[in-house]
């Protein structure tokens, strides 16, 4: 005999967690991230970071995501610290998004197009922290992290809609 407990459909095409549902319906609160320790994942002068966030349903000053003061999206905007100074991409939306560091150069994607490079300030090279914000906002369908530097195909392939 087989015994199933604790079953979930879903809707979408990935899986979410687990909503105990009892005896009624509930509506799934959003899970909380906070903050992630990157090198724990072989994070150290090289990565690429990988975000599919297809709905940023946040106000103009809610900190979404951020990897310590290196990259930041504050609210619908892109901030990347560079040696110039922040610089702030424009024609941002929400979608996906992909950030490679090679050590010297930081390269935004969004939605299949590329910013930059840029030349990137010392807190990329400093960067341990991915810290999630937006007040538990945020909708993330997906994230891949990577030790290595995607290429420019690689990542607009990554981030076509």
């Amino acid at each position: 005999s087989v015994a199933f407990w604790g079953a979930q459909l879903e809707q979408g095409s990935y899986a979410t967690s687990y909503i105990p549902t009892l005896s009624t319906a509930v509506t799934k609160l959003p899970d909380s991230l906070g903050s992630k320790d990157i090198t724990t994942v072989g994070i150290s002068t090289n990565f690429s970071m990988f975000f599919d966030i297809p709905d940023v349903a946040i106000g103009s000053s809610d900190f979404v995501l951020w990897v310590d003061n290196a990259w930041i999206i504050y609210g619908n905007t892109f901030i990347i610290g560079t040696t110039s100074g922040p610089v702030y991409p424009t024609g941002i939306t929400p979608g996906k998004f992909c950030v490679t560091y090679d050590g010297t150069n930081a390269v935004l994607y969004v939605n299949g197009t590329k910013y930059g490079p840029y030349t990137a300030d010392a807190n990329w090279a400093n960067a341990t922290n991915l810290n999630f914000g937006g007040q538990n906002k945020l909708g993330i369908k997906q994230i891949l992290i990577s030790p290595s530097v995607f290429t420019d195909a690689q990542a607009i392939e990554l981030t076509t809609l």
